[in-house]
């Protein structure tokens, strides 16, 4: 309770300033970690809509955790219940973290090793012009959101339209690709539900989110089979339609 906690530059004037036992984390270097980035965009649907974004890139903030206390006894026992508590979390608990980092749903690892490059504490002292003591060197991996997106509906259908060659006069074919999505009571998604079209061999099974995809589906009015334990359900959807959600009941 009597240990204080910074952030600052354990400089020679500010350490000279302490005076009372003090753990201090130095913010010494900020590196993206290129194995996470993901080069690729991202795509959440909500509400009817989708959302297609730059993923989050990620950096490691590197940190030398030092104690500094005029008792060295004092100084060692912190730092070394400070190494236990933080080989306890390697991943940062998600109730300390700030709304900011939370948002997007990552993990915050917290290891002890430095990446490769990175100065070592010794090297850090010695650019202070501080006489050398004992320090934990510290890796946090934070997301940096760059908040570019695109927000647009979702897109239903998919329509594609064929024409023999020799005719470009003749008559048009178009066929119809739909996603949709089954739903139980509660507006809970129903996995597993198998989806069949009248009159055609398109059939679907729901994933975990409830979601179907039919292709190659003629054009005009199509009725739909659904049957998922004990229940079933027929509903027809003219092509295109705004919707192709059903509901069991």
């Amino acid at each position: 309770a009597d240990v204080a906690v910074a952030f600052d530059a354990p400089i020679r004037s500010w350490v000279a300033a302490r005076t009372g036992p003090t753990v201090d984390l130095f913010l010494y270097d900020i590196r993206e970690n290129t194995d996470l980035r993901k080069s690729g965009l991202e795509t959440t649907r909500t509400n009817g809509r989708g959302q297609i974004r730059v993923p989050p890139r990620r950096f490691d903030l590197c940190y030398l955790v030092s104690v500094l206390s005029t008792e060295i006894e004092d100084e060692q026992q912190v730092l070394w219940r400070l190494l236990l508590t933080l080989l306890k979390h390697p991943i940062l608990p998600t109730e300390l973290l700030p709304d900011s980092l939370r948002k997007d749903d990552l993990p915050i690892p917290a290891k002890l090793e430095l990446p490769d490059g990175a100065p070592k504490p010794l090297e850090i002292w010695s650019a202070l012009e501080m006489p050398p003591r004992p320090a934990i060197g510290l890796v946090v991996t934070v997301p940096a959101d760059l908040e570019f997106g695109v927000e647009a509906p979702l897109v239903l259908t998919r329509s594609a339209r064929y024409r023999r060659t020799e005719d470009p006069a003749g008559l048009e074919d178009r066929r119809h690709h739909i996603g949709g999505v089954v739903k139980g009571r509660g507006d809970r998604p129903l996995a597993g539900a198998t989806v069949s079209v009248s009159g055609s061999s398109a059939t679907a099974t729901t994933n975990a989110d409830g979601v179907y995809t039919l292709w190659g589906l003629p054009d005009g009015a199509v009725t739909i089979h659904v049957a998922h334990d004990k229940l079933s359900k027929t509903v027809t959807f003219a092509l295109p339609s705004e919707s192709y959600q059903v509901v069991m009941e």
